[in-house]
């Protein structure tokens, strides 16, 4: 026997599947998009608005960015994490300058010069020694390692690294016939990179005393 069909006038409902969300998976899909958001958000302040001191000397290490100094009248062209400010200095022998970038507490990028009388250079490498000495002693920090002095046909070079009180002073002194250039890196870690990178970036410019 057929079974009965739809008597006459009756409408035919076709069954229609219908998905019911599964209401458990929606917290979920909130956390997901809250955490991408709060990411979000975070780079940006940290990034582009209020970027932070470590930060900035990332980009400066890691991208290469940074601010670009140069000036004849210093005899030198550097990269600093920002842009850097400079000061005069008078010394004994004659004027020089401190050129410095500050991107946050405990960070300091500094060139410094100063000129120098022609029997500060007979003698570079003991000059160097005592030089490094002094600056332990005005730091009051303890040398980690030191470098043998080298040696060009018109540049003695030297670097130090030194330890303090909470920070790592990395320094480079340049030794010219009539000046001494001093590059520093003052952080609140060892960052040999960071010196690195910012020692790269240094280069000695002619002078008016190099002619004279």
């Amino acid at each position: 026997m057929r079974p009965a069909g739809p008597a006459a006038g009756e409408e035919v409902l076709e069954a229609i599947l219908v998905e019911v969300p599964d209401r458990r998976r929606r917290p979920l899909r909130l956390v997901a998009i809250g955490a991408v958001v709060v990411l979000g958000v975070a780079w940006l302040w940290t990034r582009v608005l209020f970027p932070s001191g470590a930060s900035v000397v990332d980009r400066f290490v890691e991208e290469g960015r940074g601010v670009a100094y140069q000036s004849r009248r210093d005899g030198f062209r550097a990269a600093f994490p920002t842009e850097p400010q400079r000061r005069p200095l008078i010394g004994d022998a004659g004027p020089g300058a401190v050129v410095e970038s500050l991107p946050a507490r405990n960070w300091v990028f500094r060139v410094t010069w100063q000129a120098q009388g022609e029997a500060f250079a007979e003698n570079a490498a003991a000059t160097l020694e005592q030089v490094t000495d002094e600056l332990a002693r005005r730091e009051r920090a303890r040398i980690e390692t030191e470098t043998i002095p080298f040696a060009s046909d018109t540049l003695v070079v030297k670097d130090a690294l030194l330890r303090g009180e909470g920070r790592w002073l990395w320094t480079r002194f340049q030794l010219t016939a009539r000046r001494l250039y001093t590059l520093q890196v003052s952080s609140p870690h060892r960052s040999t990179r960071t010196y690195e990178r910012f020692g790269s970036t240094f280069a000695l410019l002619a002078t008016a005393d190099d002619r004279g």
